[in-house]
């Protein structure tokens, strides 16, 4: 069954696994894991906090940072690709599974 175009977030830290908080400690701290899927093309990209001490290697990435932003980082590249406004807020509650039809509460 393909679920094509569907998105679906989740929070980062020791639910998400430590190989995704250790890959992006270097740029700050994780909270949300994004995956995008299209067909059987998948996409990841991690939500990070950043570290405010690295400010100058975000410059040098082509991203400036704002108070209270998050970065939105390519997860297999561990690039920035972009910042979310601190009014972008939380995403809402997935629905288990990638189902469409039903607004479940999460796992």
């Amino acid at each position: 069954m393909s679920h094509a175009g569907l998105a679906h977030a989740r929070p980062g830290g020791a639910a998400v696994g430590t190989a995704a908080s250790r890959a992006c400690a270097v740029m700050g701290t994780l909270e949300w894991v994004v995956e995008s899927r299209l067909g059987d093309h998948q996409e990841t990209w991690y939500v990070v906090a950043p570290d405010p001490a690295l400010s100058q290697r975000y410059r040098e990435a082509g991203v400036s940072l704002v108070p209270g932003c998050r970065v939105v980082v390519d997860a297999v590249s561990l690039r920035p690709v972009g910042v979310l406004d601190r009014s972008a807020g939380e995403p809402p509650p997935a629905a288990c599974g990638y189902n469409p039809y039903f607004d479940l509460k999460p796992c």
